[in-house]
């Protein structure tokens, strides 16, 4: 989608577009899907999975998507290293404050 379903309020933050997950109960038992907004912050750097229109209702972290975490944080981080401006802002953050995640990233690289 072109356009993020829900409202998010930082100007730093870049659209990536959207993913569908799905949502289970605590007996695993799948109980619905629902979209999912994405972006990426350059100010922090980190990537977001954004929820709803409520304030607090998201997640956010860089190394979520490194170590794949929840596959959307994934899809958003690889979204994000396909835009050279995104992908160097990202690797010399990586380098100088999470130096251990390295190797994955160097991964996602080659396979992006």
């Amino acid at each position: 989608m072109d356009t993020p379903h829900f409202v998010h309020d930082c100007d730093d933050c870049h659209y990536l577009g959207d993913t569908m997950v799905d949502v289970f109960n605590s007996d695993g038992v799948l109980v619905s899907s629902r979209f999912v907004d994405l972006y990426f912050c350059a100010s922090e750097p980190t990537i977001i999975a954004r929820y709803s229109d409520e304030g607090p209702d998201y997640g956010s972290g860089l190394e979520f998507g490194i170590i794949n975490q929840r596959a959307y944080y994934r899809t958003a981080l690889v979204r994000a290293l396909k835009i050279p401006a995104f992908r160097d802002r990202i690797v010399s953050y990586c380098i100088q404050y999470l130096p251990s995640y390295m190797k994955q990233v160097n991964e996602l690289l080659q396979s992006t």
